[in-house]
């Protein structure tokens, strides 16, 4: 009977072993889900000793939030007009816009971090805290990459010295994309495990469930961040200022080789004695000519009152008989030319 009763017995069910890492997932997931536990680490970082987190919103907390409300509405303007001017739809501003896009973000998130601050926070899950604090920490991550990302492509483009190109959109798309990854990642640890839940000696007073370790990290990659972008601006400086000089150089070579240039053309000027004496010639027969122009004028009128006597015209009345010769003509009979040669004299106009 009691054989036959053991043949029949169902097998007792086999419980599967659990492993450490299994283990500690689950209590992670459960521990994350309870609001005690925010209630145990503000109580031990001494955040509940005063009224802080028993009444609403602060005055300094609703300064803020008009603070960041003009920083959402500023780089909202700016992201329309990136968006609607074909002019901006270049390489060179998608991580002017990148920035912009992480800003307003920042911003925004801050202003949600605000609002469910106060007596709020007592009310949140732990899960519910680290969406809230790590929406800030990946924002304000994006946001300060951002910034080493354009200083990395300014530096690539004054060390290649080519202008912004369309192949250049692969780059700009690489770092964005770059920027927003680590930004995620940094923002992600405290909830992936970094954080001290289950070891309140590692806690930090501000951020009473992040470990004082990963703050510490943090503040570290923001200042090589940071150190960074000093140390690549200092580099496109000296670029600039090389290459300032440089050119400087350059054009003062220039001017020193074309002066030089011109000297012996200068020399040679004063050597051309033929040359200076043919133009002085020419000069003083010019100013002779000049000279010489009121008086044939004056002239003129002789010779023809010369041609009329010859023709036996009479003189009217109170006028002296002149005589055949002109005194002024006596000397062409004596033998005394004039000192200009009348060839070189111009056409002058007859009066």
């Amino acid at each position: 009977m009691e054989a036959s009763h053991a043949a029949f017995a169902a097998p007792a069910p086999t419980v599967s072993p659990v492993t450490p890492a299994v283990g500690y997932l689950f209590l992670m997931f459960r521990e994350y889900q309870d609001n005690s536990v925010i209630v145990a680490h503000y109580n031990y970082t001494g955040k509940l000793t005063g009224n802080k987190y028993r009444n609403g919103l602060k005055p300094e907390a609703i300064v803020f939030l008009v603070i960041c409300l003009l920083i959402v509405l500023e780089n909202a303007v700016v992201l329309v007009a990136i968006w609607k001017n074909k002019k901006f739809h270049l390489p060179m501003y998608y991580l002017l816009g990148n920035l912009t896009l992480s800003d307003l973000l920042a911003g925004f998130t801050y202003m949600v971090n605000l609002v469910t601050s106060g007596a709020n926070t007592l009310r949140l899950t732990p899960v519910l805290w680290f969406l809230r604090e790590g929406g800030v920490f990946i924002t304000l991550a994006a946001s300060v990459i951002s910034l080493l990302a354009i200083a990395i492509e300014r530096h690539v483009t004054m060390v290649r010295m080519k202008p912004y190109q369309g192949a250049k959109r692969g780059r700009m798309f690489g770092l964005i994309g770059a920027s927003w990854v680590v930004a995620a990642l940094l923002g992600v640890l405290p909830i992936a495990g970094w954080n001290c839940m289950g070891g309140l000696e590692g806690c930090s007073t501000v951020l009473p469930l992040y470990a004082k370790s990963y703050l510490l990290f943090c503040v570290s990659v923001f200042i090589g961040i940071l150190l960074a972008i000093v140390v690549l601006y200092a580099r496109i400086f000296r670029i600039v200022k090389s290459n300032t000089q440089r050119l400087g150089g350059g054009r003062r070579h220039r001017l020193r080789r074309a002066t030089q240039g011109r000297g012996p053309q200068v020399a040679e000027v004063p050597g051309a004695a033929e040359d200076g004496h043919h133009c002085a010639g020419r000069l003083h027969r010019l100013l002779a000519a000049a000279l010489l122009a009121p008086a044939r004028r004056r002239l003129l009128p002789a010779r023809r009152v010369q041609r009329a006597l010859q023709g036996r015209l009479l003189p009217g009345r109170g006028h002296r008989q002149l005589p055949a010769q002109p005194h002024h003509l006596h000397a062409h009979q004596q033998g005394h030319a004039p000192r200009y040669h009348p060839a070189a004299v111009p056409a002058l106009p007859v009066d």
